[in-house]
């Protein structure tokens, strides 16, 4: 079955339920390293604490926002 060509496809994830959705991510990551760190002592895992703050610092940067926006909008 075709769809009508006066039809539009849906967009799919709008940027701020993309930015929650990696956001939430990165933040449980950040929480489950200090976790692994603190409870089981596994200083290994306080590695990802520095890489984790840096990703969500740069997803949280005005022009990494404005990608997002100009691609869902294109």
């Amino acid at each position: 079955m075709r769809a009508a060509p006066d039809t539009r496809p849906s967009v799919g994830l709008s940027f701020p339920s993309l930015f929650f959705v990696f956001g939430t991510i990165l933040v449980l990551n950040l929480v489950g390293n200090v976790l692994n760190g603190v409870v089981r002592g596994d200083l290994r895992s306080l590695i990802g604490i520095p890489i984790g703050g840096a990703l969500i610092l740069s997803l949280a940067r005005r022009c990494t926002r404005a990608q997002f926006e100009t691609r869902a909008l294109g």
